[in-house]
């Protein structure tokens, strides 16, 4: 059994919805299926909970929303259609009350955000069913809320491995068809509903996947595969055939969007290989990602950047000799919930480098401020913020134990006058990163991708079907 997961973009019209039905029926494996939202839906339906708490016109972007999916019905036959129709209406007519119930209170908390943003992920769920009778495949929609149970951290919750775990395997035992499950929700054990972070669609196909004990876990995106670099940026970019489940893991964390963060954590403990396929060239090979990969020539297989951060600096002689100085920013900063994406700190002891999510800037300037204001009144303390950076890591499990691979990440970057603010490098030795300005990250991304790819292009794939 498979997990085939399908992003936003790819449902994001008729002719997509339909092109995934048929990557759907064409596999011949027993499978299932997740979905994200429509894309865009997400955002408009927190647009249309801002303007209903507001108090101003949400219904015209609540129209738009339904007619998004209603538009989905004209693809469809006369025996599914009115089934399909009455089926979205129902979903429509409960989203009309999350949104009337908001305007009524003017106010929207965490928990009712959750629920709303869970009908983009439900209506596209109720949907597919459809399209895959038409195309002769018996399938049902699955709610992911009877089968993934989290804590009641809205709006980011944490997944409860046991008790989801326990679920699935009694929900396998049942499967006769193909389900087709929402990404990015699910529940509390008391049935409230929560979701998994934006892009969490991608969590719940390995969560489902490491549940039933898959075979693999495909996530379909608009994408031939994971890349050496953005190829937004870098039009040579090319597909890496194969990573590790460790270098998919840096490269998530430093800010390649094929994957969620988070996705690798319940298959990697169980071997599950991940497979990332292009809806739009379903020939293509893609990316396999596993416990195994083979060391590329030049060691270093690809190039990430982190943006929209800020580096902190807290110098001064208060660290210098003083058991206890670094604990007490870490502390003063996860009490505030402040998520520190990157640390460094010199041999000296007189500073600490911090890099955090720039939306974070005022809450973290004011935790370190009350934290150390006696410091910083004697003159021990100053603590310095730069807006407008990013992070450039190199990545690659080659890197360990090869000499000389920092000098070089350095040098070029140098070479080229691009000024390095902070530098950081795990003891896996799998990355290199440095903190550089937002204007110089087209630059280092040019230079360091020509100086360490080295990895053949993957040739193009015939195209077997579709």
């Amino acid at each position: 059994m498979i997990v085939m997961k399908f992003g936003g973009s790819s449902v994001g019209a008729l002719a997509r919805v339909q092109t995934v039905a048929r990557i759907i029926v064409h596999e011949t494996e027993e499978k299932v299926v997740v979905l994200s939202a429509m894309s865009g839906v997400t955002d408009a339906l927190l647009k249309a909970g801002s303007a209903a708490a507001a108090g101003t016109n949400y219904q015209t972007t609540y129209d738009e929303i339904i007619a998004k999916y209603r538009s989905l019905l004209e693809g469809l036959g006369a025996e599914e259609r009115p089934r399909a129709d009455a089926r979205l209406t129902t979903l429509a007519e409960d989203l009309q009350e999350v949104l009337d119930a908001i305007a009524a209170f003017r106010f929207c908390i965490t928990r009712m955000r959750d629920l709303l943003v869970s009908f983009g992920e439900r209506m596209i769920c109720a949907l597919m069913p459809y399209f895959l009778r038409s195309l002769g495949a018996a399938s049902h929609e699955v709610d992911a809320r009877t089968l993934i149970v989290t804590d009641d951290h809205f709006g980011n919750a944490r997944v409860l491995f046991g008790e989801t775990e326990a679920k699935l395997a009694a929900w396998k035992k049942g499967l006769q068809d193909v389900p087709v499950i929402t990404g990015f929700i699910a529940a509390t054990s008391d049935g409230m509903t929560t979701t998994l972070d934006r892009g969490g669609s991608d969590y719940t196909a390995t969560i489902i996947g490491s549940g039933i004990g898959a075979e693999r876990v495909e996530i379909w995106t608009d994408v031939n595969g994971a890349m050496t670099a953005d190829p937004r940026m870098i039009p040579a970019a090319r597909v890496i055939d194969s990573l590790t489940y460790e270098e998919a893991a840096e490269m998530a964390y430093f800010g390649a969007k094929v994957l969620h963060p988070l996705t690798l954590l319940p298959v990697a403990k169980k071997k599950i290989p991940v497979v990332i396929k292009n809806t739009f060239e379903p020939h293509a090979p893609g990316t396999r990602i596993s416990s195994t990969s083979p060391i590329v020539k030049g060691v270093v297989k690809t190039i990430a950047t982190r943006t929209g951060l800020t580096l902190i600096n807290l110098e001064g002689g208060a660290f210098s000799g003083h058991a206890g100085s670094a604990g007490k920013v870490f502390t003063a900063l996860g009490r505030a919930g402040v998520n520190i994406i990157m640390i460094s700190q010199g041999s000296s002891e007189q500073s600490i480098c911090l890099v955090i999510q720039h939306t974070q800037n005022n809450t973290a300037i004011s935790s370190l401020t009350k934290e150390f204001a006696r410091e910083i009144e004697d003159g021990l303390m100053r603590i310095i913020m730069e807006e407008n950076v990013c992070v450039v890591s190199v990545i690659g499990d080659g890197m360990k134990g090869t000499p000389g691979i920092s000098g070089h990440v350095f040098g070029a970057l140098g070479n080229t006058q691009i000024n390095i603010l902070a530098i950081a490098q795990g003891s896996s030795e799998r990355s290199i990163s440095a903190v550089i300005t937002e204007a110089d990250r087209a630059m280092a991304l040019e230079v360091l991708h020509k100086e360490f790819i080295k990895i053949p292009l993957v040739p193009a794939a015939k195209k077997v079907w579709m």
